[in-house]
């Protein structure tokens, strides 16, 4: 949810539509965009959603009993990472979750949409998250401001696009 305090206008989070207050949004959440609504299933069927335009279906994940990446893993240095798996179920704390390969062992290492990290692994490897394991990506620890602490940063190169072939003439 979007509220613009210069106007007072609120945004629903499932579709866009504006709102004066909030007594309208609510009839609207439940009776368009509400968990059985056909909106709301077509929009959680999509694929993943662009950078800063939603979270992933609500479901608990199974993440077994591997750890999380932290980090106090990366032990101040970059690594080369591969995702084993994503996972574009939503948990307490994450959007998705991706199993990644650090170092010979699997991780979890959680993911938020709404995040610089998110954007460059989408820009790198694209919506269909089915896609993603295999590619391979650098992690290190990258101080932010926002949060007065070090934290994980991802660089990812573009998918490499296959050559076709030059024609014989």
């Amino acid at each position: 949810m979007f509220q613009d305090f210069h106007t007072g206008k609120i945004e629903c989070a499932f579709c866009g539509e504006v709102f004066k207050d909030f007594g309208p949004l609510a009839e609207h959440v439940q009776t368009v965009c509400g968990p059985d609504s056909a909106r709301r299933k077509a929009r959680d069927e999509q694929m993943l959603p662009a950078p800063a335009q939603g979270r992933a279906a609500n479901t608990q994940t199974r993440t077994g009993k591997r750890p999380w990446l932290k980090i106090a893993d990366l032990s101040g240095t970059k690594h080369e990472v591969t995702i084993k798996k994503f996972i574009n179920e939503r948990n307490e704390y994450n959007d998705a979750i991706m199993i990644v390969d650090f170092d010979g062992t699997e991780f979890n290492m959680g993911i938020k949409f709404r995040t610089t990290n998110f954007e460059k692994l989408y820009a790198a490897f694209g919506a269909d998250e089915t896609k993603w394991a295999g590619q391979k990506f650098y992690i290190f620890p990258e101080y932010s401001e926002s949060r007065e602490d070090h934290v994980i940063g991802v660089e990812a190169e573009p998918q490499a696009k296959a050559r076709e072939p030059k024609s014989r003439k």
